[in-house]
Protein backbone atom coordinates (compact mmCIF):
# COMPACT_ATOMS: atom_id res chain seq x y z
CA UNK A 1 0.00 0.00 0.00
CA UNK A 2 3.02 2.39 0.35
CA UNK A 3 1.47 4.40 3.05
CA UNK A 4 -1.11 7.19 2.17
CA UNK A 5 -3.56 6.91 4.79
CA UNK A 6 -2.80 10.26 6.04
CA UNK A 7 -1.18 11.69 2.92
CA UNK A 8 2.22 11.00 3.59
CA UNK A 9 1.97 13.84 6.50
CA UNK A 10 5.52 12.83 8.01
CA UNK A 11 6.80 14.61 4.34
CA UNK A 12 5.73 17.84 5.83
CA UNK A 13 7.71 17.70 9.26
CA UNK A 14 11.08 16.52 7.25
CA UNK A 15 10.57 19.54 4.39
CA UNK A 16 10.42 21.92 7.93
CA UNK A 17 13.21 20.31 9.00
CA UNK A 18 15.12 20.97 5.95
CA UNK A 19 13.77 24.70 5.59
CA UNK A 20 14.84 25.21 9.00
CA UNK A 21 18.00 24.14 8.61
CA UNK A 22 18.37 26.47 5.55
CA UNK A 23 17.53 29.40 7.02
CA UNK A 24 20.06 28.12 9.97
CA UNK A 25 22.51 28.19 7.00
CA UNK A 26 22.18 31.67 6.27
CA UNK A 27 21.69 33.21 9.60
CA UNK A 28 23.97 36.17 9.21
CA UNK A 29 22.98 36.65 5.03
CA UNK A 30 21.61 39.86 4.42
CA UNK A 31 18.83 39.04 1.97
CA UNK A 32 17.35 41.16 -0.95
CA UNK A 33 16.13 43.85 1.89
CA UNK A 34 19.51 44.06 3.63
CA UNK A 35 17.68 42.12 6.51
CA UNK A 36 19.33 39.10 8.24
CA UNK A 37 18.17 37.50 11.26
CA UNK A 38 21.82 37.56 13.29
CA UNK A 39 20.02 34.57 15.86
CA UNK A 40 22.41 34.08 19.12
CA UNK A 41 24.67 31.01 18.96
CA UNK A 42 22.36 29.66 21.74
CA UNK A 43 18.72 29.98 19.84
CA UNK A 44 20.97 28.52 16.85
CA UNK A 45 21.71 25.64 19.15
CA UNK A 46 17.81 25.51 20.23
CA UNK A 47 16.52 25.76 16.71
CA UNK A 48 18.83 22.47 15.84
CA UNK A 49 17.64 20.31 18.64
CA UNK A 50 13.81 21.51 17.19
CA UNK A 51 15.35 20.22 13.65
CA UNK A 52 16.45 16.60 15.39
CA UNK A 53 12.90 16.81 17.20
CA UNK A 54 11.00 17.59 13.85
CA UNK A 55 12.80 14.30 12.13
CA UNK A 56 12.01 12.35 15.12
CA UNK A 57 8.55 13.34 15.01
CA UNK A 58 8.78 12.94 10.93
CA UNK A 59 10.31 8.89 11.67
CA UNK A 60 7.22 8.60 13.98
CA UNK A 61 4.41 9.82 12.00
CA UNK A 62 5.64 7.03 9.03
CA UNK A 63 5.39 5.00 11.24
CA UNK A 64 1.55 5.81 12.12
CA UNK A 65 1.26 6.31 8.31
CA UNK A 66 2.16 2.73 7.24
CA UNK A 67 0.51 1.02 10.17
CA UNK A 68 -2.99 2.39 9.34
CA UNK A 69 -1.96 1.91 5.92
CA UNK A 70 -1.65 -1.74 6.31
CA UNK A 71 1.96 -1.65 4.99
CA UNK A 72 3.42 -3.13 8.62
CA UNK A 73 1.61 -4.79 11.80
CA UNK A 74 1.23 -3.93 15.16
CA UNK A 75 4.21 -6.03 16.39
CA UNK A 76 6.08 -4.03 13.69
CA UNK A 77 4.95 -0.81 14.58
CA UNK A 78 5.61 -1.27 18.33
CA UNK A 79 9.21 -2.39 17.60
CA UNK A 80 9.82 0.46 15.30
CA UNK A 81 8.34 3.01 17.40
CA UNK A 82 10.47 2.11 20.32
CA UNK A 83 13.55 2.10 18.16
CA UNK A 84 12.73 6.01 17.49
CA UNK A 85 11.98 6.82 20.84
Amino acid sequence: MSGGHFNHSYYHFNMFADDLEEEILHNNDKNDCNHSYDFSNQTIKELNKIIKLCRKCANLVYEVEYLYSGDIGEESFLKNIKEIK
